[in-house]
């Protein structure tokens, strides 16, 4: 389901606001929070940096919020111990945090489980 150009603007702010909280306590030469819009959601980035260039190193995706089903729903990466891309899971703490999305968004920016950034 493609998103009306209301949800567009609504998601681009809130994942706009959260990168920036994200990103306010955070060298932006080492890593930096980035989103992009999607047909269905959004989608969440980590770049990181070299160190002595500002061009980024390794973007990796680490999370994306999608519609389905008329329900937003947060999904995240999941990487094996090389960092290696594997597959999408839903979060494991989805049933609490509920389909609004705003809350999901919240809990990318937070993340207080450790298992998106």
């Amino acid at each position: 389901m493609k998103l009306s150009e209301m949800e567009q603007r609504q998601i681009i702010k809130l994942a706009s606001d959260a990168c920036c909280s994200r990103n306010h306590n955070v060298c932006v030469e080492l890593s930096k929070a980035e989103f992009e819009l999607s047909d269905t959601g959004i989608e969440f980035y980590h770049t990181r940096f070299k160190l002595d260039s500002k061009q980024a190193d390794h973007r990796y995706l680490v999370a994306k919020i999608l519609i389905r089903d008329k329900a937003w729903t947060l999904l995240i990466a999941h990487r094996d111990q090389h960092d290696m891309f594997e597959g999408w899971h839903t979060h494991p703490a989805i049933e609490t945090l509920g389909n609004q999305l705003h809350q999901l968004i919240a809990e990318v920016e937070n993340d207080p489980q450790g298992l998106i950034w």
